[in-house]
């Protein structure tokens, strides 16, 4: 446990990888970890169970990098409420799977930065640009892997600006999500999970 909000643990045996909360440099860096691990053990394809509210946005995106170069495929499969950051590393997946009930956020950054600007200390101008468009940037990165496989584009780029919350049907109709994933197999991962947590 990374802390009490986030959940990370592998079943290296059955080839998993678990994540239930917020993204930060400790889960990137331990994620990462259990990824070589699982490459090292056999190339063959794994599961990564993800859901939470997204986090540290240079941990999400050390987080996808570390997918894309995976020797093994990894499919991911999306539960709960999955919003930003991990929503966008569903799409780095070679297969994107949810749950039934899964709800999908996503958001610009900057969207969020305007929503908190009353409980920032005091910026100057310059830290307010900057701030600003350093974020336009991560959303721009954001955009265009939900674009890069997704479609109609312009309903997805229509849906991220206003920070808009989809069901899982309507992500496979944007084609974002693939299909669904047995509950079988994941009630047996979350009992592997819950005995990891016990052992600790």
């Amino acid at each position: 446990m990374i802390k009490e909000e986030s959940i990370l643990a592998a079943g290296y045996k059955e080839r998993f990888i678990w994540l239930d909360g917020e993204i930060n440099p400790t889960v990137a860096y331990q994620f990462k970890r259990m990824l070589a691990k699982l490459n090292k053990l056999k190339i063959a394809p794994m599961v990564f169970y993800i859901s939470g509210p997204g986090g540290d946005t240079h941990a999400g995106f050390s987080m996808m990098n570390e997918i894309i170069a995976s020797d093994s495929p990894v499919i991911i499969v999306a539960h709960g409420i999955v919003t930003s950051g991990c929503f966008t590393i569903t799409q780095t997946g070679a297969y994107q799977l949810a749950l039934p009930g899964t709800k999908f956020t996503f958001h610009p950054a900057e969207l969020q930065f305007k929503k908190n600007l009353g409980y920032q200390f005091q910026l100057t101008q310059s830290q307010l640009i900057e701030n600003l468009e350093r974020l336009r940037l991560v959303d721009s990165v954001q955009l265009s892997w939900l674009i890069k496989r997704g479609r109609p584009t312009k309903e997805i780029f229509d849906l991220f600006r206003v920070g808009a919350t989809i069901s899982l049907p309507k992500a496979r109709k944007l084609h974002l999500i693939d299909g669904y994933y047995k509950t079988e197999d994941f009630l047996r991962d979350k009992r592997i999970v819950r005995k990891i947590k016990k052992a600790k």
